[in-house]
């Protein structure tokens, strides 16, 4: 006892000769280098009026009259804090003498480094920004920071009069961050929050008032030098993190964030479920028309359906004998349509997009990406709406239940679903309203859009698989990853028009959404279907597998009508699902003989007519040897050039709409164009007008 309380005593004596070490070198700073004080840059409107005086401009600076690092009042502060009791920091809240010490304009000057104030303990905590930085907070901030929860917790429940003592807004300061002379920094505490990866603060946050879903802002100032990034919620200050520090817990922070949906406030509406819309897109789409002997009168031609693949950027040729199908009521040829479609994302999904857009070269932060998509799965996020799956079209072959057709059937009734004589796509969307009635979204469209949403994260995943199975990664990442894929299959009830239909249908279905793959190649999607029958049988009873399918799927042959034989164990169906022939819902139109040919055709061969079978009797059989035939170089070269200029595209829409919706003048600020969308146009077209119709408006004033 006696040596390990000399040891404890020798250990304490040098942290303390640290601490006076690092203080005198802080101070010795101090005297030369005092937190700068700037003024606000002007902004657009200021500039437009001709008046940038000073009295119109908001200054950025740390608060006056801080307490220095050296002050008696943070040492108080910092050991109150550290302190487990309770009773000493109820003592101080109460006394009149020591109470405005914790009001929220008052801030402490605090040095960004943890194991500076809690020793070895906290050796593998991160600083917020560096170990040269300064930070100054107030005292609710400097709890955050210090993960003091009984500190925490007594703070945020604290009142001052009716409101609480703790102000969610108040801003926090940072300085000496780039710059060791002239810079600044102003975030708020959730950005604290998941840059220190304290994710029990933003419990504490919730409880004196914060909402996940405000924008804030995070201002960087230099002597010369200002910018400003917006953040609409929670979300975009994990992606933001993300970029900077990729093995941040992420699926931490998203149970966390799905337990304070009872904590958070019901006057903000807050929960995981939430759609935001981020603007808008055109998207490349099928245009499906259903063939019947009143439009359609050449009885060489087999299937229920012709499409025709429309590109953003390409005509659509229409042979003449499809003429009649699409065309108007008095003959005339129409225009194809480009649906564009409001970007209305959920959670998950801009996680994703972060990943396949943002960091989809080097996979940094994937590990963690795909722990919180599986965090989603288990809270029963993709698990398929029961009103989708009694959603269902009538033909001249029948009822069709739409929750099992092919993917590219899926997403045309989703563009085309209408109501009150409108399509969901034209509707404005509320990224906070939960109810049918409050936007004028039915109850229907608003389940479809969480189907169109999950199909969205579906391709993403893919993507991903693409980018591992190329950049060659560990297979321990491909397996989990394929794995996930299966699971939300599984929720979504996706997973049979998965293995019914051939891989040619899941091409055109996941490169026809808002978030595609262009160059989406066989052998991803064949090393999911190889990969998928063992998740399947590894995971799941005989009874629930069974259930995932309907009867027909297990039908031997299409004569076999009344012959459905389920196999008996888990052996016997994975060597069925393996090696059963998937059927193609698709033909291509013969350039001269005008037969259908086989739908490996079909890949590739935009603006063509496709003849679509919808009946799963009358559709033709693959082989998985079809099925794995590579495409050409050529074409491939082709399909990642696409793909280069589709990840560029939506990037620089993402970033737009975001930034627009936090400062209304963005566009004007940076001159920038908006491009106004017009669903029976060409995309460059579209830009080319917009443009115009920006020189215009700049040439007149």
């Amino acid at each position: 006892m006696a040596k390990s309380s000399a040891k404890g005593e020798e250990v304490m004596e040098q942290l303390s000769v640290q601490k006076q070490v690092v203080i005198a070198d802080f101070i010795a700073r101090q005297e030369t280098l005092q937190p700068p004080i700037f003024f606000d840059m002007p902004r657009t409107e200021q500039v437009q009026s001709a008046d940038v005086g000073h009295s119109l401009r908001d200054m950025i600076s740390c608060p006056e009259g801080f307490f220095g690092i050296d002050h008696p009042n943070t040492s108080w502060l910092i050991n109150l804090l550290k302190d487990t009791s309770e009773w000493r920091l109820q003592k101080a809240l109460l006394s009149l003498r020591t109470r405005p010490l914790f009001e929220s304009n008052k801030y402490y000057q605090v040095i960004d480094r943890p194991s500076y104030y809690w020793g070895e303990a906290a050796s593998m905590d991160k600083p917020v920004f560096n170990n040269k930085a300064m930070l100054y907070l107030n005292s609710f901030g400097v709890a955050l920071y210090l993960k003091a929860e009984t500190g925490c917790l007594k703070l945020a429940s604290a009142k001052s009069g009716k409101n609480y003592l703790v102000n969610v807004t108040a801003p926090q300061f940072a300085s000496f961050v780039h710059d060791s002379e002239y810079d600044l920094v102003r975030f708020q505490f959730d950005f604290l929050c998941i840059k220190r990866e304290y994710y029990q603060g933003l419990h504490y946050l919730a409880l004196a008032g914060w909402n996940p879903s405000n924008t804030t802002l995070l201002t960087y100032r230099r002597k010369y030098y200002q910018f400003g990034v917006p953040f609409t919620d929670w979300i975009d200050v994990l992606r933001y993190v993300l970029e900077r520090r990729p093995s941040i817990n992420v699926a931490g922070l998203v149970e966390k964030m799905f337990n304070l949906q009872y904590v958070v406030s019901q006057a903000y509406n807050f929960n995981m479920g939430l759609l935001k819309e981020v603007g808008k897109v055109m998207m490349e789409s099928f245009e499906l028309k259903e063939l019947t002997r009143h439009n359609f009168n050449n009885p060489t031609k087999l299937g229920n359906y012709a499409g025709r693949k429309v590109l953003k950027n390409k005509d659509v040729p229409v042979p003449d004998e499809y003429a009649t199908v699409f065309s108007d009521k008095d003959g005339k040829p129409k225009n194809p349509v480009r649906p564009v479609v409001p970007n209305i994302m959920s959670y998950v999904r801009r996680l994703l997009t972060y990943q396949y857009y943002f960091d989809g070269k080097h996979l940094f932060a994937l590990p963690q990406i795909l722990r919180a998509v599986l965090c989603f799965k288990q809270h029963d996020f993709f698990v398929i709406s029961q009103t989708v799956k009694s959603s269902a079209e009538t033909d001249s072959t029948g009822m069709h239940r739409l929750y099992i057709d092919p993917i590219i059937f899926q997403l045309n009734y989703f563009l085309n679903l209408k109501s009150d004589g409108m399509y969901l796509r034209h509707k404005q969307w509320s990224s906070h309203a939960t109810s049918a009635e409050s936007d004028g979204i039915t109850e229907e469209e608003r389940a479809w859009v969480y189907r169109f949403d999950t199909i969205n994260c579906l391709s993403l995943l893919t993507g991903l698989l693409q980018n591992c199975l190329i950049k060659n990664m560990s297979s321990v990442i491909i397996e989990a990853l394929c794995d996930l894929i299966v699971f939300i299959m599984v929720d979504s009830e996706l997973i049979e028009p998965f293995f019914r239909y051939s891989y040619y249908d899941t091409y055109f279905g996941l490169t026809s959404v808002i978030n595609c793959v262009p160059n989406l190649m066989s052998k991803t999607v064949m090393r999911l279907l190889k990969k998928a029958p063992i998740t399947l049988v590894s995971n799941f009873e005989i009874s629930q597998i069974t259930r995932m399918f309907t009867m027909s799927f297990w039908k031997l042959t299409p004569n076999q009508m009344d012959a459905i034989v389920v196999p008996k164990n888990l052996d016997d169906i994975t060597e069925f699902i393996i090696t059963k022939k998937r059927r193609v819902s698709m033909k291509m139109e013969g350039p001269a003989t005008g037969e259908a040919m086989s739908g490996a055709s079909a890949v590739g061969a935009a603006g063509g007519i496709t003849m679509f079978i919808r009946n799963y009797d009358d559709m033709t059989e693959i082989s998985a040897a079809d099925e794995n035939a590579e495409q050409p170089a050529s074409e491939t070269t082709k399909k990642q050039d696409e793909e280069r200029k589709h990840v560029y595209e939506y990037k620089h829409m993402e970033i737009d709409a975001r930034y627009s919706t936090v400062f209304p003048l963005y566009f004007e600020g940076l001159n920038k164009v908006q491009i106004n969308y017009d669903e029976n146009k060409m995309f460059d077209d579209c830009v080319f007008e917009s443009y115009s119709q920006h020189m215009l408006a700049h040439l007149k004033k």
